[in-house]
This record gives C-alpha cells, sequence and structure tokens, in this order.
C-alpha cells in the first residue's frame, strides 16, 4: 500500500513539472513569435501575452535582447518605396552594406537631398551614385527618402514616409537604435530643421548642410518651436557666398539655434557657394562629431511645444495629451531675429498650442507647464529606480507621490510603437494638470 502511495506521489510530481515545462514553453514560444513578427502581427498576438500571464522581467528581458535577425536579406541598393492614403508616391532608396553580419548592429544615415521643388519623384536615383565602387566598403546602412514637389521635406506626407522607412529597417535589418543621424543638404538642410523640431526621439544628432531655418517661419504644415531644439546636437556648415542661402540671413538664426539646442557646431566656408566642395575638408570633424553623439534614450531635462498633441505629442518620455488654454495663461515661444540692424523675422503662432519643461533628478520630476490640461510621462526601470517612490512637481504643486507597478499592457505598447529595443517602458504616469495629489 505504501509502495501504491509512493509511485502515485511520484508520478504526480512528474505530471506536474511536465505541466509546468510545457506551460513555461508555450509562454517562450509566445514570446519568441512575438519578437519575430512584424508590427501588425505584434498587435494580434498582444493579448495572447496578456492571456497567459508572461512575467514582466522575462517579457523585459527578452525584448532587450530583441529578435533574432535573419540573414537572408537583400544588401546594396534596392527601392522600398511608400504610397500615403491619397496616393502620392515616395520611391525611396535604401543601402545595406555588401558584408551585412545579422549579428552585429550598424549605425543608420538618414540623408535628405535638395531640389524638391522637382516633378520628378525619382532625382533621388540620379543623386546617389550607386556605381561608385566605393559603396563596397562602405559598414553602415543608409537611407535616401525621395522628395518631390508633392511631398516636400516640410509637408506632412514626409512625416508618414520617413516613419515608415525607419519602421521598415529597425523591423528587417539590426541597427543601433541610438546611433541614427540626419544628414540634409540644401532643401534637405531646411527639411532637417523641419524635422527635428518636433521628432527627435529617434535621432542622436543632426548635420544641416547648406540650408537654412528661416523658411520655416512660412511654413504651414507645423507652428515652429525655436525652443524645441532644447537637448539636441547640430553640426552646420553653409557657404559664405551661398547665392541661394544668403550667410546674412543664416547666422542670425543659427545664433538663436546656439542659445537653445545642446551643442551647435557651426562652420562658415569663405570660398565656398551653394555647394559641397569643402567636404573633403570638414571630413573628419564630422565624421568625429557623429562618433561622439551617441543618442540617450532617456534625457534627464526635456522641453516642449506642440498645437497637435494628438499627432506630434511626444518627446522621449514626455508626452502632451491635451491642451487648452487657462485663464490668464498665454504659451508664449515668439521670437524676433534681427538681421544686420536693419529688418526682423518674427516667429509668432496662430494656432493655440502647450509647452513643458521637465526636469528629473533621481526620482524626482519638476514640471512647468503653459496650455498643458494633460500630460504623461513614460516610467522606464532603465531611467527610475521603481523600488522607491516617484515624485511629481507640476506648476509647483506636487501632483503624484508613490510607487508604480511594472505594466506588461504598457511595456507592450510602446515596444510596438518605437520597436526599440533600449527604450522601454513600464509604467504610464498620467497627470491632470492642477489636479490635487494621487497618492499610491
Amino acid at each position: 500500500m505504501k509502495n501504491t502511495f509512493l509511485i502515485l506521489m511520484i508520478g504526480n510530481l512528474l505530471i506536474g513539472d511536465l505541466f509546468a515545462q510545457h506551460t513555461a514553453l508555450n509562454k517562450q514560444a509566445i514570446i519568441n513569435k512575438y519578437l519575430q513578427s512584424d508590427k501588425e502581427e505584434k498587435g494580434k498576438i498582444f493579448k495572447k501575452l496578456i492571456k497567459e500571464n508572461i512575467d514582466f522581467d522575462t517579457l523585459f528581458f527578452c525584448l532587450k535582447q530583441g529578435k533574432h535577425y535573419s540573414a537572408d536579406v537583400q544588401k546594396g541598393f534596392f527601392e522600398h518605396g511608400f504610397k500615403n492614403k491619397i496616393g502620392i508616391e515616395h520611391p525611396n532608396q535604401v543601402f545595406i552594406p555588401y558584408k551585412y553580419n545579422s549579428e552585429k548592429k550598424y549605425q543608420v544615415l538618414l540623408f535628405l537631398h535638395g531640389g524638391v521643388s522637382s516633378f520628378d519623384m525619382n532625382q533621388i536615383n540620379r543623386l546617389v551614385n550607386r556605381a561608385d565602387t566605393s559603396w563596397r566598403s562602405v559598414n553602415k546602412i543608409c537611407l535616401f527618402p525621395s522628395s518631390w514637389a508633392l511631398s516636400k521635406w516640410w509637408n506632412y506626407s514626409q512625416y508618414e514616409n520617413i516613419s515608415d522607412l525607419l519602421s521598415f529597417i529597425k523591423e528587417t535589418y539590426n541597427v543601433n537604435e541610438n546611433d541614427i543621424y540626419i544628414n540634409g543638404v540644401s532643401d534637405g538642410a531646411t527639411g532637417l530643421f523641419y524635422f527635428s523640431n518636433f521628432y527627435q526621439t529617434p535621432f542622436s544628432c543632426f548635420l544641416p548642410f547648406i540650408g537654412s531655418m528661416d523658411v520655416l517661419a512660412y511654413l504651414h504644415d507645423k507652428q515652429f518651436y525655436i525652443k524645441n531644439y532644447q537637448g539636441l546636437s547640430f553640426l552646420v556648415v553653409n557657404g559664405k557666398k551661398d547665392e541661394i542661402f544668403d550667410i546674412r540671413y543664416v547666422i542670425p538664426t543659427i545664433n538663436e539655434l546656439k542659445k537653445t539646442a545642446k551643442e551647435v557646431k557651426f562652420f562658415v566656408v569663405d570660398s565656398s557657394k551653394h555647394k559641397t566642395t569643402w567636404y573633403p575638408v570638414l571630413k573628419d570633424t564630422i565624421k568625429n562629431f557623429i562618433s561622439r553623439h551617441i543618442r540617450n534614450p532617456f534625457p534627464d531635462d526635456i522641453y516642449y511645444a506642440t498645437e497637435k498633441p494628438d499627432t506630434f505629442g511626444r518627446k522621449f518620455w514626455v508626452v502632451i495629451n491635451k491642451i487648452g488654454r487657462a485663464k490668464n495663461e498665454y504659451a508664449n515661444d515668439s521670437i524676433k531675429i534681427m538681421f544686420n540692424n536693419q529688418s526682423a523675422l518674427i516667429i509668432n503662432h496662430s494656432k493655440p498650442f502647450g509647452q513643458i519643461e521637465v526636469t528629473k533628478i533621481g526620482n524626482m520630476v519638476n514640471v512647468q507647464t503653459q496650455n498643458v490640461k494633460k500630460y504623461t510621462l513614460l516610467i522606464s526601470p532603465d531611467h527610475f529606480d521603481l523600488n522607491k517612490p516617484i515624485t511629481v512637481y507640476t506648476d509647483n504643486l506636487l501632483s503624484f507621490d508613490g510607487l508604480l507597478t511594472k505594466d506588461i499592457r504598457t511595456l507592450i505598447k510602446y515596444n510596438i510603437m518605437d520597436n526599440d529595443r533600449t527604450m522601454l517602458y513600464s509604467s504610464e504616469l498620467q497627470i491632470t494638470v492642477g489636479k490635487s495629489i494621487i497618492k499610491k
């Protein structure tokens, strides 16, 4: 009888162990399927991850490790096109190193070309000499989005185009998410100033050559905020004899940029017109600048302003959710730039906007707002100590003080959105401006 009982007990233990192993294997299989899926498929697997009660720390670790990238991918030059909802085409060009190794993380260059008033959507094919044998030794991924008269860099369609292009590259190739930089020439440099004014999160540094920032004051797709360049690093080059972008108008705007941006290296080439023949002279300086500026995905200090929080509401871990003018409160980011003490460029804003300034020290966050009704702080275990309370002051009033739990839904939501192994979030801390303290 005792032997029978012992056999039954051992059998039950073995069955329990096998069941636990099966459950663990099933959970890992779901995680692996999620990692190897594209953005659309990940959205479908989302519910399975929740249903299986996947452990947060396990999934966090797996997302940090990332997917297994296939070695069987296109290399060299090829086209990755994008057509938006109204049918405007973008025949973008992509270059992948010929010796691409899927086990290695690669630097990414996003290049914005000039001449965007052309009605030739394929002009990027002529601008990039794909027959040049030097491409054989290039060891970074290069993206050449297409811009033309119906989709200029400062149109919303280009935000859609570039977002799609980056998403494709990050899903297909092993990129270094903290080493993606933008270089723009002529109209492309102006486009770079446009993008970096509201689309900063994916990029490490910005290199505008022979372009101008002042024309952004007249573009209407998106309002321009000089202070939005806070925390960004620029290397700017212009020609003293440039016949298109007069250096007398460029210098005052770059001086304003220097007041706001984290770092601005500005070179005026004395003998140069609207050309980049100076590049061999500055090549090493440019290369060193890029190598020194690896992105910090969690900057402690953030300033951001927007009139479109539903579309352009986020800068890194800070999100403006709702704006609205409060009584006796007026957001102000207008500037007046003088040119030779004669004429002035005044940048005003016709649409209401909200602005937020965030400073983090340890687990304490101080937030100052104007015309912001609601905002969200994205909390990461890599940025905050989640074993200790987090304290948030908004406009000098205590708006949160407590511990936050790790939320797997938040982790998955922003992983699908960002596809970034170095920028993972565990909680969304949503704050209503003016509301009394939240205790947890």
